[in-house]
């Protein structure tokens, strides 16, 4: 009976060795699982971080973009006004010399 006792003990310590390497692979597979989602989660981020930047330089580009063609519409309306004010100026002008030709014609006569 004392080999069964022994097979008996032998087999419990087998049980044990396997349960506690069980358990030595179930902490090693924990620890990589959350290394695993700790890196994703970093990646994510990551991802999160540029596609926030790359839409902040798109806004600004756009914004860029606008202004550029606000600048360029301005300085045609600008344009437009000063050569409707210089045609004002040389029509005002001409009314002078044609008031001022026709006083003197009067006075002429």
């Amino acid at each position: 009976m004392k080999a069964s006792g022994e097979t008996f003990a032998a087999t419990l310590e087998e049980i044990k060795s396997a349960e506690a390497k069980a358990a030595s692979i179930r902490e090693e597979a924990k620890s990589k699982a959350e290394e695993i989602l700790r890196n994703a989660k970093k990646d994510a981020e990551a991802i999160r971080l540029k596609a926030e930047q790359e839409t902040v330089e798109a806004e600004n580009r756009f914004i860029a973009e606008g202004k550029e063609e606000t600048e360029k519409e301005v300085s045609k309306i600008l344009a437009d006004a000063k050569k409707s004010a210089d045609r004002a100026k040389a029509r005002t002008a001409d009314a002078k010399l044609i008031g001022s030709l026709y006083e003197e014609v009067v006075r002429l006569e």
